[in-house]
């Protein structure tokens, strides 16, 4: 018997930091882009990776988390 191994990634704006979009790689104009998308889910592709993820809530983290301080 043979066992596969799986591997995904997931993708969520510039990085899991809530400030990642402000490193200066980062670019964050092209979040709101397509094409920024879809180079990343060929680049996971040609590196192998069988799964790729989206998060499906679209916006600046910070902003975010600076909403959710604000709430008593």
């Amino acid at each position: 018997m043979t066992s596969s191994l799986y591997l995904g990634i997931a993708l969520d704006g510039a990085g899991w930091h809530p400030s990642a979009w402000r490193e200066p790689e980062a670019r964050p104009v092209d979040l709101f882009h397509l094409d920024y998308w879809v180079a990343l889910v060929r680049a996971a592709e040609a590196a192998g990776i069988d799964l790729v993820t989206i998060e499906d809530s679209f916006g600046l983290q910070s902003l975010r988390l600076r909403r959710n301080r604000s709430t008593p």
